[in-house]
């Protein structure tokens, strides 16, 4: 059943142009798409945390490698919002990894998640890019985890918003501008001013047409 409402709130999402300014700020968080790449070579542990991540995040995308040159492949690919990155990987080393992608994509969150958690490490991490370090032994991983991502989302919804308000009011005053209008001369009107042709809270029979824009 999950499944399926996943599936389903996917598609309005791409078939509805504007489909998460509808929703509910809580129903946003949770349906809101969004991708992940997780780089782990321990397959019990990625296998885990999927699972978690799904159980929490409706619509998220999450795409598994096991190695850095993979997940280089990938990030290409998908342009993912956030990495989640081991740092004993086959291959080239994730805090490497971490180096090449922030080169490429500057914009995508780098989470370094493992279970060395030493000072060297850390510096290392941030020298290369990593925007946050999360040690797999603290009892606070999964917990710190979903905080990073719900955090991310809010940001992602709040750049979407941005972006789009522009657009959306000048399609409002194109809108405005090419309607036909109406004047109510009813002095009783709750809509006296100039608005566009549709039906009018109380009955006005003194309507003045004054054409197309």
């Amino acid at each position: 059943m999950k499944a399926c409402v996943r599936t389903l709130t996917k598609l309005l999402f791409v078939a509805i142009p504007g489909f998460h300014r509808i929703l509910p700020d809580c129903l946003y968080y949770i349906y809101m798409p969004f991708n992940i790449l997780l780089v782990e070579d321990n397959n019990s542990f990625r296998r885990t945390l999927v699972e978690i991540l799904i159980a929490h995040f409706a619509t998220m995308n999450i795409t598994e490698v096991a190695s850095g040159e993979d997940a280089l492949i990938k990030a290409d690919e998908l342009h993912p919002d956030m990495i989640f990155m081991d740092i004993n990987l086959p291959g080239e080393n994730g805090l490497e990894t971490t180096r090449k992608i922030k080169q490429r994509h500057q914009h995508t969150l780098i989470i370094i998640l493992t279970s060395h958690d030493v000072p060297e490490y850390r510096q290392q991490a941030f020298h290369n890019g990593a925007d946050y370090f999360i040690s797999k032994a603290d009892d606070s991983c999964v917990v710190d985890i979903i905080a990073r991502i719900e955090k991310a989302m809010v940001n992602k919804r709040t750049q979407s918003g941005q972006q789009s308000v522009g657009a959306s009011r000048r399609a409002l005053l194109r809108q405005f501008i090419t309607a036909p209008r109406t004047v109510c001369r009813m002095p009783d009107c709750m809509l006296p001013h100039v608005c566009f042709e549709r039906p009018h809270s109380k009955p006005c029979s003194r309507i003045v047409h004054i054409g197309t824009a």
